[in-house]
Parts: structure tokens; C-alpha cells; sequence
């Protein structure tokens, strides 16, 4: 009977384990426009986080939304800065998927064939402390 019990243990604990399988994943974007699609599920809670710090919640029809998050739509952040940010969808309690966007710089733009910032660097360098 104690074999039969602790079988039937396992067996539940193996079922619980195997529903909490959080699905993970990470993608890019870019931080020339600064937004960053995500189709929400507005049936569970969805909480967006940069830097350990909660931006946003969006559930329903409650949405909140603070610095560096500067507009939250159905399918998208906007962002106010450059920064990784991640959503986690809860659905009854249950933390159900993980995504986090990694910030993608801009390139530079370019003068004469040079990222301007490279140009600026190399006149800099070639200046007498008399041409100050």
C-alpha cells in the first residue's frame, strides 16, 4: 500500500511539474524607432521589467506604464530609451512564457565614407594644444 502512495505521489508531482514548464525565449530590436511588438494576451496579466524594475501591466483593460516605457498598446511598447526589456505572461497564477528584447544600437551615420563619431575622433587627435 506505501508503494502504491508514494507511486501515485510521484506521479502527481511529475503532472504538476510538467504544466510549469515556462517557455523562455529572447529576440531583438532595433533603437532607431524604439518599439517593440509583443501581441499581449489580455485574458492573463502581462508585466514588463528593465533592469529588475517593473515599467508596465497590462491586464484587461488596466494598463500603467512608467519611464523607461512611453506608450503600451494591444501589440506593442514604446520605449523613451535604449534599454533590455523583458514581459512575463501570467495566466492564473501560473507564470506561463518569459520574453526578453535586447536593444539593438543604431550605426552611426556616416560622413565622407567615416562614422562621424571616428571622424570627430581624428581631428581631435591631429590638433597642436596651440590650435586651442
Amino acid at each position: 500500500m506505501g508503494h502504491r502512495l508514494i507511486l501515485v505521489a510521484l506521479i502527481a508531482i511529475g503532472l504538476v511539474s510538467s504544466w510549469s514548464v515556462v517557455q523562455e525565449r529572447s529576440s531583438e530590436f532595433s533603437c532607431c524607432n524604439l518599439i517593440v511588438s509583443y501581441l499581449h494576451d489580455l485574458s492573463c496579466e502581462n508585466i514588463w521589467n528593465s533592469n529588475e524594475m517593473s515599467i508596465a501591466e497590462i491586464s484587461g483593460d488596466t494598463r500603467s506604464c512608467e519611464y523607461p516605457c512611453k506608450e503600451i498598446e494591444h501589440d506593442r511598447m514604446i520605449l523613451d530609451g535604449c534599454v533590455n526589456v523583458s514581459v512575463v505572461t501570467v495566466c492564473s497564477g501560473i507564470k506561463e512564457t518569459q520574453v526578453t528584447y535586447l536593444a539593438q544600437m543604431c550605426p552611426l551615420p556616416l560622413y565622407n565614407g567615416m562614422p562621424t563619431g571616428i571622424q570627430s575622433k581624428s581631428l581631435l587627435c591631429c590638433l597642436k594644444k596651440s590650435d586651442f
